[in-house]
Formats: structure tokens, sequence, C-alpha cells
């Protein structure tokens, strides 16, 4: 199910019934409301750039055929919760640029294997970055202008084909590891307006594909 024109309103509750839509690409429209529930057959759906609002989560509890997640740019509300871990199939997960106020990432988050792209950025999301991360193979993990508290967990370097990362403009503290060494895909990291301190690994000097570092109060090489 496609936009051709600007959809306003909010989603038909029949949506739920239509017990073979696999697909529902709605980007760029003027929807309001809640996200109702969804069929079982449901792998990707993309609602990024409309006004809607409530609690996600809820309309997508128990769907495991989903892959493809985009949900930014709205005003959705409520905790990221533990049933995350559930959603096996999931290879894109964007929920940047709403209100998810107090919500933290769950340690669940740590099951999804398949997980290659993680957009949490601007979504006012709190608490650590946890451990469980690390069991993970991410390639993209921006979760910037957040409420992000203490240190990077040694664990999250271990995302060998990380190719882009953004933690910039959060309260994260502690040094930048010499772990980070191991990341040899990445092209870009920021990691400013943090209260990171020490100095910059040599380790750094591995990453022969970096284009761009950005961080302050870090002292140099």
């Amino acid at each position: 199910m496609t936009a051709e024109n600007n959809l306003d309103g909010s989603l038909p509750l029949e949506l739920s019934f239509l017990s073979s839509l696999s697909v529902l690409d709605l980007p760029g429209n003027s929807l309001k409301g809640d996200l109702v529930p969804m069929p079982a057959t449901l792998t990707f759906v993309d609602l990024e750039m409309n006004r809607m609002r409530g609690a996600p989560f809820d309309a997508l509890a128990g769907l495991r055929n989903l892959e493809i997640v985009h949900l930014s740019t709205n005003g959705f509300t409520g905790i990221i919760p533990s049933d995350i871990g559930e959603w096996s199939a999931l290879k894109e997960l964007w929920f940047a640029d709403n209100r998810f106020q107090g919500a933290t990432i769950p340690s669940e988050i740590g099951k999804l294997e398949n997980l290659k792209t993680l957009f949490l950025y601007n979504a006012q999301i709190g608490g650590s970055i946890p451990s469980e991360i690390g069991n993970m193979d991410l390639e993209e993990f921006l979760a910037n202008n957040n409420q992000l508290s203490k240190e990077i967990p040694p664990e999250f370097y271990n995302n060998k084909g990380l190719t882009l990362l953004r933690l910039d403009s959060n309260s994260l503290s502690g040094t930048i590891s010499s772990l980070i060494g191991n990341l040899v895909d990445l092209t870009d990291v920021f990691l400013s307006n943090n209260t990171l301190s020490g100095t910059l690994p040599v380790t750094l000097l591995r990453l022969t594909s970096l284009g761009k570092f950005v961080s302050t109060t870090i002292l140099p090489i």
C-alpha cells in the first residue's frame, strides 16, 4: 500500500484485517493519530514525516516478520519495550525525531542480529548504551541529540562492520576506547558535545577509510 497524493486524517482500523498486507509505505504525508494494529504479515512499514502520535509499539507488538520499520519524524511517544528483541528479522529500525521522553534503549535490542541501521537521533532517549548492543552487527548507528549518559561500553566495538557512528550531543563520559581501532570500516564518527575526556587512542590510525572524525574536549593523539 503506497501513497500517490498527500494523505490526511488517520489510519483506518480496517488495516488490521488485511491478512495479506506485507508493505505499508506512506511517508511524507499529513497522517495524524495513533498507529493502528497491523496484520502479522507486515514486513515493511514506512510512515516517516507524518504527524502521528501515541505509542507505536502496541500496534506492532507480536509482528515477527518485520524487516524494515521507518517511523522517524512524527510525534510518537512511549517507551521502547523489551519485546523489540522478538523482531528477529529486522534489518532497519528508524525511530529518530520523535518524543520518546524518558525512554531507554533496552538490553534486548542485542538480540537483533540482522539489524544493520539503527536511527534514534533527536528522540529524547536517555539512559546508557547497553553492552548487549555488541551482540549485533550494525553498519550505521545514529543516536545523537539525546540524553544518553555513562561510558560507551567496550562491547560496542564488536560491531566490526560499522561505517557511520553519531553519538554527538549527549552526556556520555569516560574515554574513547582503543578498541575503536577494530572498526576498520568506519568512514564518519561524531562524538562532540559530550563530556568525554582523555586522549585520542593511537589505534585511530588503523581507520584508513575514516573521512570525518568530530570530537571536542579530547586531547590529540
